[in-house]
């Protein structure tokens, strides 16, 4: 176990990682007042990273974990940060830094994808034909002569 300062460092990072932003997801979602585009984008973002934080730490950073000096801390002032109220650290980073850079590629490959449908033929087989304007009595007449 690495080097802490803080007692008890791992449940304070679970309360901090699960705990209060669990508590914060269930109000909002038992709430009947509208999600507003902020709120929506934090706990969004925030469960990515937290989900994402999680594989990293079991797959590549165990080594951290393990042997880092001061590592809770550093994970508990960075979970504090993306969910304290006054920081909005997920927003922060889904305003800043995520969605200039999705937004810039989803237009690219929008454009792209359009342009591709705009150069596609529709084949034959799947292409409606038009029918004539015809008389309806005529045409049951029709059908029904050559049913029999």
């Amino acid at each position: 176990m690495a080097i802490s300062v803080v007692p008890f460092a791992s449940t304070l990072v679970a309360l901090a990682q699960f705990g209060y932003p669990l508590a914060r997801s269930i109000d909002k979602a038992r709430s009947k007042t509208p999600v507003k585009d902020l709120e929506y984008a934090q706990w969004t973002l925030y469960w990515v990273i937290c989900g994402l934080w999680m594989f990293a730490e079991s797959h590549l950073l165990w080594v951290l974990q393990d042997y880092m000096p001061l590592y809770m801390e550093l994970k508990l002032a960075i979970f504090v940060w993306l969910v304290h109220p006054d920081y909005l650290g997920a927003a922060y980073l889904w305003y800043g830094v995520v969605q200039p850079f999705h937004q810039k590629h989803l237009d690219q490959h929008i454009q792209t994808a359009l342009g591709a449908m705009h150069m596609a033929k529709i084949p034959e087989a799947v292409k409606t034909k038009t029918m004539e304007v015809s008389n309806k009595d005529e045409e049951i007449e029709q059908m029904l002569k050559n049913k029999k």
